[in-house]
């Protein structure tokens, strides 16, 4: 299993390790620039499969998440977003 994201970037053995783990399909990206001039607001979805049981995690900085959804099923951003 992979220890969760540190706020630091990752190491080369823990890229290796995730990159065993998981297969990024694709990603999609919508992005709204009419929030503000020095915010935006975006949608993400990432799709990817992985190993049965792994855990992994999505890299964001200085995000503020409302909603989480893995497999159709809602996540709580409280418990999930960390760091």
């Amino acid at each position: 299993m992979m220890r969760s994201m540190p706020g630091t970037n990752l190491t080369r053995d823990e890229a290796a390790i995730r990159g065993a783990l998981l297969r990024v399909d694709s990603y999609a990206i919508d992005l709204d620039l009419t929030v503000s001039d020095t915010e935006f607001g975006s949608t993400t979805r990432i799709r990817f499969s992985a190993q049965p049981g792994a855990e992994t995690f999505a890299d964001l900085h200085g995000a503020t998440v409302e909603r989480i959804t893995l497999n159709g099923a809602a996540v709580d951003p409280e418990t999930s977003y960390v760091d």
